[in-house]
């Protein structure tokens, strides 16, 4: 399956957004971005935990079995902030195409240098 770039960013801006600590089944967390599937969600939230940006637990209760979202991580915030505002993501995600390359490590250096290149413009 390929990993939806911009399902990535919702789902750390959704979990950043909750007004409380999240604990949410996969399914219930789901609702809140009904433009992506289930499938696609599930698969962007393992690469997620996998990166160690987000929580995420398998859990098994007797009979009956869940997934959950957590919260984000330490770096899951870091790599948001880097992410977050639509301009920056945009040139991110441009540049990330046109070079071929969608791995997290890429487009944190990606949208960190196109941060500093404002900031350099603001600070002539």
């Amino acid at each position: 399956m390929k990993l939806n770039l911009d399902c990535v960013r919702e789902i750390l801006i959704s979990i950043e957004e909750y007004p409380e600590p999240m604990e949410l089944e996969i399914n219930d967390f789901s609702k809140m971005l009904p433009q992506y599937g289930l499938k696609e969600i599930y698969y962007c939230c393992m690469r997620l935990y996998e990166g160690g940006y987000i929580n995420f637990n398998d859990i098994t209760d007797g009979d009956y079995h869940f997934t959950t979202v957590g919260d984000l991580t330490y770096s899951g915030h870091e790599f948001l902030e880097n992410i977050k505002n639509n301009n920056t993501w945009s040139k991110t995600k441009n540049i990330a195409l046109k070079i071929g390359s969608h791995s997290f490590d890429i487009l944190t250096k990606i949208a960190v240098n196109i941060i500093s290149q404002l900031l350099k413009e603001q600070l002539k």
